[in-house]
């Protein structure tokens, strides 16, 4: 009880701790409060660095569609399943295995390009956390949702991206 209590205190995004809606209503809010504070946020960035080294990829429809929205929300949330299950058993606290995560998560990003690591931290944090709650019906299950939401936001990304450019 006392995790949902911080949790909830941290922000006004409740139904994240509620495992108890459709799984297809979550993901779709999950996705609206991840993709577009981390856009505004690479917005920002880009705006007052814009000599910063940014992630380079191949504008190809196929390759984006595969390889980010397909292949890495697979990838990615079968290791931040991994990922997690290690964390709790070096934290007793939910909240150090959300932080820890998402910071992980954050500073694996990094390498590709520092500000894509800032950007990726506030996904990864509601990315991890999902986990961790819909864990409480199912490993199985949090994978499935982790990997919806995952698809979801870089889906959102991808389209955005092709759209601009």
């Amino acid at each position: 009880m006392i995790f949902k209590e911080k949790i909830v205190a941290l922000f006004p995004f409740k139904f994240l701790l509620d495992v108890s809606q459709a799984k297809t209503t979550y993901v779709l809010k999950s996705v609206v409060i991840t993709a577009i504070p981390a856009l505004l946020l690479s917005i920002l960035l880009s705006n007052l660095f814009p000599e910063s080294k940014k992630p380079e990829y191949s504008y190809d429809f196929l390759n984006l569609f595969f390889g980010i929205v397909l292949i890495a929300p697979i990838i990615e949330t079968l290791l931040l399943a991994i990922g997690i299950s290690i964390l709790s058993k070096v934290f007793r606290s939910k909240e150090y295995i959300v932080l820890a995560s998402s910071l992980l998560w954050a500073l694996l990003h990094a390498l590709r390009s520092p500000l894509h690591g800032v950007i990726v931290l506030w996904p990864f944090f509601v990315f991890s956390l999902a986990f961790l709650q819909w864990k409480k019906i199912s490993t199985g299950t949090a994978i499935l949702v982790g990997f919806a939401m995952h698809f979801g936001h870089n889906l959102f990304n991808v389209l955005l991206t092709i759209s601009l450019f």
